[in-house]
Order: C-alpha cells, then structure tokens, then sequence
C-alpha cells in the first residue's frame, strides 16, 4: 500500500488489513455515514474523494488497483449510478478476478429496470440500508472481516466483572493516544471527472506535532518554527524506536504537515488542536506556546488535545492539557535536552498504552513509571498527567486481583492507587475532575473487600457503605472541578456509569437500620433511574460506539433492579433493550443473556430459562469466557431439572381426567344404543 501524499510528514506502517468501498460520487452523502459508522466499529477503510486528491501527474486509476488489492474485501455500495457506472464496473472486475470477497449494499433504492445481475452482484448476499438503516448495518457488520480489535481487550477493558467489582477505571483511563476518530468529510459537487482517491485507512494510533503559537509579539516566528519542527522530529523518532514492541500500527506527523495553531488564549488554542486533529485524522495533537517570560527567557511550554469518538480509551485526556511544565529555551535555541525527555515521555505513554490496551497492566505500569525518571518530572507542574496514568494502571491490576478473589492485592493496589490520585489533584493547577473520578473508583474497590468474610467465598457480596457514601461523594468533586472535557458524551457517560454502580450498590444490597431508612434507599434507587436514564439518552442522541457499553451495562443494572423487586417481566424488558444496543460486546451480550434467563426462570418459564443459559453456555465457549461456563451449565441443568418436575407434575394431574374423557364416549354410545 502507499503512504498519504506528502513526504514533508513522519509517517510509519499502518494497517493492512482494510476494506476498499467502491461507490458512486452522487451517493457520497450514504456512503460517507457508512464509512464512519464502520470506522468507528474499528474496521480499516479505503475509499475515493475528490477533493483530496493525490499528487498531481500520479496515476489515479493505478492507485486505485493498488488499493484494491491491497485490500481484504470490497464493500459495493450499490444504488442506479452506481450499475451505470463505468469505473465502478472496472473496480468489481477487478475484485473478481483477484478473487476478493465482495458485499453489496444497497445505499439507494435501484431503478424499475436495473437489478445487481447488472453487474454480476446477483450472485452474492446483498444487505439492503434503504429499509432499516441500522439494522442493515448490524447485518453487514455480521458476515464483514472482523477488524483487528480482539475480543479479548473488549473483555479486559469492559468486563462486567471488572466494572462492578472495581474496574471502574473505565471512568478515569487516562492515555494520550488511541482513539479511532471520525474525520469531518465535506460533501463535493458532482463532476464527471474520474475519482482522485486520498488515504482513509486508519493507524491505530495517530500522533502529530502543530507549529506552536506565539505568545509574545517580541518571539522571532522562525525560531517557534524551528522549536516545533525539532520536537516533532524527536517524537517521531522516539516513536519510532518502540513502534515494534507496542503491537499497534503508528503514523507521526510533523508541522510542516498540520501547520499551526491558533488563538490568543488557552480554550482557543484548544479549538484549534482539536480542528486540526480531525482535519487530519489524528488522535493526538502535541502543540504549545512559545513565549517570553517575565524575565524576559524564551519558554516552550507543550500541550496536547487528545480526541476519542470510536475506542473508549481517552476518557481522561481527552480534552487539552499541559504537558510538563515550560521548558527554557536559550537564545541559542539550546532545549533539546528537554525537547528530547519530553518526547521520551509521549512515547513512554504510548508504549504503556499499548500494553494497557493488550491486557499487560504491569508492564503498562513499568511504561508510565519510567516517565518519572526522565529528568524534570520529578516535581513539576504537569505531572498531574503522570500520576493518574499510575493510578489507573494500578486500579486495573487491583480489579484483576479482584475478579480472582485475591483480596490482599486487590486493597494493597487501591491503596497504592489512591495515593496516586491525592498527588494529582495536590499537583494540577488547572481544573482537574478525573483524580476525583479515580478515587471514587479505587473507593468502591475497597468498599467491596473491606469484609474479610468475602474473601472466603467470591459469590457472596457486601459492600462497607461507609466507603460507598464516601465514594458518591467524590463523583460529586470531579463534577465540581469543572473540568471542561467532564461535558463531552462519552465522559460524561463514564462518569455517569461510574455514579450509577455506586447507587446500584445502594440500591441493591443496603438495608433499613437505625440511620437508614426505606424512604432513604429508595431514593437511592429513584437516583440511579434518573442518572440511569440520561446514560441511556445520551446514547440515543450520540450513538457512539464508545457509549454503547455504557448504555449495556445501564440495561443490565436496571433489568436486575427490577428483578430485585420481583417485577421480572419489566426487568426482561430492560435485558432486551440491552440486547438490542447497536456496539454491544461480546461478554456483555452473554452476561445479559445469562441474566434474562433468571427471570424466565422466576416467572417460571423454565424452557426459555434453559434456552437462554445455553445460549450464554455457549457465548462463553465461543468468546473464551471460560470461567463462566461451569455456571451456565448448572444453570442449564436446574432449569431443565424444574421443567421436568413441571412437566410430570403436569401429565400426573392430567392422567385421571384423560381417563374420563376417555371413557365418557363409550357411556354415552351405550345409551345411544339402548
């Protein structure tokens, strides 16, 4: 595959794996909502845009074919200028002779007299996005090449387990990097030219560096230029020295390719990282201000934006920042000892990044430490950054002892943890929610194991309440720190989740006592359908996939509360819902199955019960749940042991009134006859 047109950026391998859309320009407003709804379910695409194009005087119609078989699958979006078009036709040739998988879909209803034998289509399982857009969609992804993001690091960032029982640190992950974002793509005016095709395929991880502002009318622009074009050099590089171990494909521009910020303030700033970001299909942009102080010394101080719209993996950073504090530079330009620790540090994070996606949380943690030895980060302004990195890797191993019912590790690593998020929020000058956010998640961890007795057998749940309410209160801090990325959806629904397993706790297992009351939890209760409800709102008016096992989870909360107060026909209901979220992960749809089995089996339909646990018997074999197996199948097997009892309970009254209805017939012939 060829890299994007411009030899003035750093750029690394990307992926190979990527899907080719072949379409018609007149359709572009279809096909551009597919794109991104693929691109955000992590699949690598490549398709045509006009007002992109290639390098003036390359061959178009080669690079097309490059791509093509470059490519693992074509995607057909098929409507009438799609069957009359002549290039579209050379694209599906082309597909066929080299033997690729080809999907039709249908973006536009076709005309009385076309049909897909108009061009060979008729052979292959088309997907109609005309009728039921989002059931299409469903459909497609369904028989689609899976992409490269594994079940497994689905199940280790969202498990069940790991949420409820602690790892809350869906609310606070921090990283940088590592979110597939949705570039804004404008809709061209038809033209009759051929199709200039422009890369669309993702890296898992984008990175740039932005010429930095100025902040002072008395710094010299070419001395900023020459600061910015070093710094993103040396990240490049130091990128570049770890790309092999992180197991992610990278790409790392320059400034000469993503120009310059700007704005006369921080939050403007900001808005520009963040244009530039999707302008140039990033997931980070690292940019600054160059300035003189009031000591007249010219100063660097670097910032990133880090955006997140498809991979729930940027929570925390998501948003602008500082990174580090300012860095001196001399009139000689002389920074590069800082320039170069800094662009250690970014690199460090996004090899620990790498392995925190990958479920190597103590290597992760190994990643994010090591900045701290970078000189200058021992106790700076910015390292705020640092620290709830720390904490989170630590939060994480805390959840997986957890989920092993190794208690001792499990409060030894939220302790350590809540150490971490104390230093943030005593470093950070700048308003600062997620160490709050952190706390309140190492806080429920703790409040799970404070009872030794639960130690001794993992299925049986207590909660110190104390450590609860103290856990409430912190969610209550980080909304009022008023960090300005806690608006964005999915942190927002994050935090909300967050929120909503403590009040799920409360809910669920706290009784009356002399303090407490009934008309206490049920507020409680009444609290967690409030926040639960705008969780499953915000997933509505986003539809972001981020959100989406937010919005499971949500579903799976509310289903077991209604079981809670018997209502199993509503809480079936809620399973549904959950059921039907367009993004659901794997363990979450088994979990919800399992537990809509429970209330069959309440209400006392034990044939659904059976079915459904052997569904979710057999989600866990497929997705390699393993440990979850043994408990669906003894699920199984007492629901079938009461259908059994219930069917010869049934046939044992029966027996005697079929009796009689069989003999009646024969007394009623004798009195006909005599």
């Amino acid at each position: 595959m060829s890299s994007p047109p411009d030899d003035t950026s750093h750029t690394r391998k990307r992926q190979s794996a990527q899907i080719f859309i072949s379409y018609s320009r007149s359709d572009r407003l279809a096909v551009d909502q597919l794109f991104d709804d693929l691109r955000r379910r992590h699949y690598v695409l490549w398709m045509d845009v006009d007002e992109h194009g290639i390098e003036p005087g390359e061959n178009w119609k080669q690079e097309l074919i490059d791509q093509l078989t470059a490519s693992e699958a074509v995607i057909a979006c098929v409507s009438p200028d799609f069957l009359r078009s002549k290039f579209c036709r050379d694209e599906i040739e082309q597909a066929k002779k080299e033997k690729k998988p080809i999907f039709p879909v249908l973006v536009r209803r076709l005309d009385a007299d076309q049909s897909l034998a108009d061009m060979g289509l008729d052979e292959y399982q088309f997907v109609d996005l005309t009728l039921d857009y989002a059931a299409g969609l469903k459909r497609l992804t369904n028989v689609l090449p899976r992409p490269e993001f594994q079940l497994k690091v689905w199940w280790e960032r969202f498990g069940w387990l790991a949420a409820s029982l602690g790892g809350l640190l869906l609310v606070l992950l921090i990283v940088v990097l590592g979110s597939a974002v949705a570039s804004s793509i404008t809709t061209p005016t038809a033209t009759p030219l051929p199709p200039t095709p422009t890369w669309y395929a993702r890296a898992d991880i984008g990175v740039g560096v932005a010429y930095f502002a100025l902040g002072n009318e008395n710094v010299e622009a070419n001395k900023a230029r020459a600061l910015a074009e070093s710094f993103g050099v040396q990240l490049c590089d130091q990128l570049d020295t770890i790309v092999d171990r992180m197991q992610l494909s990278l790409e790392c521009s320059g400034p000469e390719a993503l120009g310059q910020v700007q704005g006369g303030d921080a939050e403007a700033l900001q808005i520009s990282a963040q244009q530039i970001a999707r302008d140039h299909n990033l997931d980070v942009v690292v940019y600054g201000v160059v300035e003189r102080d009031r000591n007249d010394q010219l100063v660097l101080q670097p910032r990133f934006y880090a955006l997140t719209s498809s991979i729930a993996g940027a929570a925390d950073l998501t948003g602008g920042g500082r990174f580090g504090r300012a860095i001196p530079v001399s009139a000689e330009l002389d920074a590069e000892d800082e320039l170069t620790n800094r662009s250690r540090a970014i690199a460090l994070i996004v090899d620990g990044l790498a392995k925190f996606i990958r479920s190597d949380y103590q290597a992760a943690l190994n990643a994010f430490e090591g900045v701290r030895s970078l000189n200058g980060w021992e106790d700076l302004i910015g390292r705020e950054v640092v620290d709830v990195l720390v904490g989170n890797a630590r939060l994480r191993i805390a959840a997986v002892a957890s989920d092993n019912c190794d208690r001792d590790t499990a409060l030894e690593q939220t302790d350590i943890a809540i150490d971490e998020y104390r230093s943030a929020d005593a470093t950070a000058e700048e308003p600062y929610g997620r160490p709050f956010s952190g706390l309140a998640a190492a806080y429920f961890l703790q409040a799970r194991w404070q009872d030794e007795a639960n130690a001794a057998d993992c299925s049986q749940v207590s909660f110190d309440f104390d450590r609860l309410f103290e856990a409430l209160a912190l969610i209550q801090q980080a909304q009022d720190e008023r960090d300005p990325s806690l608006r964005l959806p999915f942190v927002q629904a994050a935090l909300m989740t967050n929120e909503n397993r403590i009040l799920y706790a409360l809910c669920f297992y706290l009784e009356p006592s002399d303090t407490i009351s009934d008309e206490d939890i049920n507020q409680y209760c009444e609290q967690f359908n409030r926040t639960s409800s705008q969780v499953v709102a915000l997933y509505e008016d986003e539809r972001l996939v981020t959100i989406a096992p937010f919005a499971a989870e949500t579903y799976l909360m509310r289903g077991d509360i209604a079981q809670l107060f018997g209502e199993y026909r509503r809480a079936i209901e809620e399973y549904d819902s959950g059921l039907e979220i367009d993004g659901i992960i794997p363990f979450q749809e088994m979990q919800i199955t399992g537990y809509k089995g429970d209330a069959n089996y309440w209400l006392g339909d034990y044939r659904e019960a059976g079915d459904l646990y052997e569904t979710a018997r057999r989600m866990s074999v497929d997705y390699g749940f393993d440990d979850w197996t043994p408990m669906f199948e003894a699920l199984r097997n007492t629901a079938d042991e009461e259908l059994r009892k219930a069917t010869t309970a049934t046939e044992e009254q029966s027996t005697p009134q079929a009796a009689q209805e069989q003999s009646t017939p024969e007394v009623e012939g004798q009195e006909e006859s005599s």
